[in-house]
């Protein structure tokens, strides 16, 4: 019997023990598998009932496994395990400690955050004042007595809602800085970028969040490290490579496995009386975005009246200080 020709540069001697424990196996099914009857009685349906015109039909041939199919089962298990690997290694990668880096999860996060969705973070705010700076009154005081404030945002939007045992009111800010506020259902005012005055300006920055813009700038420009996370979520911490008063010194971001939106953020802020105030967002609900909400017509029932620099410019400070002391008095330069 002719042995099939080996393949340029290839001997049989040389072919590993699995190809021939496969070759080995296949002949031997081939041996032993009896097609005869089946054959015959598929040919003979076909017209073909004499013995002697089915013998000289039909030769049947030992099956045998030639080289170039021995390379073909080799290739296909070799890309096999390959593709196996490069499965597991994608899909378990976030999972896996040695991968999921805190760029990479800074990274997740902020496609997360790029959604159309929108969050909710109760925001909670604390001072803590340096022994040489225990007489100096907080910042802001005349906050103080907001109790229960509460973020809505998705992308850079924000809103805010705050609400107290008497009053309940809403602010945001535009992509041009300007500041509005409505007080009550009746009545709203803006005060634009050039206009705000330094204490409401420490104000929006304690109590606003702009989540896409900060962790772009945390995963570009700070330094960061993990924290020994949890089973539900992945802890990062950032600090600016350059730290500045009032702005922040130090980020937590808490991070879900599941959704990778962030669960918790705590920001740091050093005052130049040496005091910190360390500022808390924890996220309590998800929703559909209502764009409305991100205007201040929004929060207002008509008739309405909406007081700014070319409206009512004169009546604004006064109302200010009506509904938030007079220490509010300078939010308007």
């Amino acid at each position: 019997m002719n042995q099939p020709m080996p393949l340029p540069n290839e001997s049989p001697k040389q072919d590993h023990e699995v190809d021939r424990l496969v070759a080995s196996c296949l002949d031997s099914t081939a041996r032993s598998m009896q097609c005869d009857e089946l054959l015959t009685r598929v040919l003979r349906n076909s017209g073909l009932d004499s013995d002697v015109e089915l013998e000289s039909k039909v030769k049947l041939e030992k099956p045998t496994l030639s080289t170039n199919r021995r390379v073909w089962l080799r290739t296909a298990w070799l890309i096999a395990t390959a593709a196996s690997i490069a499965l597991a290694f994608t899909f378990g990668r976030w999972d896996s400690m040695a991968y999921a880096s805190a760029t990479n999860i800074v990274k997740a996060a902020r496609s997360a955050h790029a959604l159309v969705i929108e969050r909710c973070y109760v925001v909670t705010s604390k001072r803590t004042l340096c022994s040489s700076s225990d007489s100096i009154e907080p910042p802001s005081k005349e906050f103080s007595y907001w109790h229960d404030v509460r973020i809505w945002t998705q992308g850079n939007r924000f809103w805010v809602d705050v609400n107290n045992a008497k009053r309940s009111w809403a602010w945001g800010r535009n992509d041009e800085g300007t500041v509005w506020l409505t007080l009550g259902r009746k009545r709203g005012l803006q005060i634009r970028a050039d206009e705000i005055g330094r204490s409401l300006e420490q104000i929006c920055d304690l109590h606003s969040l702009e989540v896409e813009s900060l962790l772009e700038t945390v995963q570009t420009k700070w330094t960061l490290s993990r924290r020994e996370s949890t089973d539900t979520s992945y802890i990062v911490i950032a600090k600016p490579k350059r730290a500045t008063f009032h702005r922040i010194t130090e980020a937590t971001i808490e991070i879900d496995r599941e959704t990778k939106a962030v669960r918790q953020l705590i920001l740091n802020r050093a005052l130049p009386d040496g005091s910190t105030i360390e500022t808390t967002f924890t996220l309590v609900e998800t929703r559909t975005p209502d764009e409305t909400l991100y205007q201040p017509e929004g929060h207002l029932d008509e008739p309405y009246q909406f007081l700014s620099r070319e409206n009512l410019a004169s009546q604004r400070r006064d109302v200010i200080k009506n509904w938030f002391g007079a220490s509010a008095e300078n939010w308007i330069r």
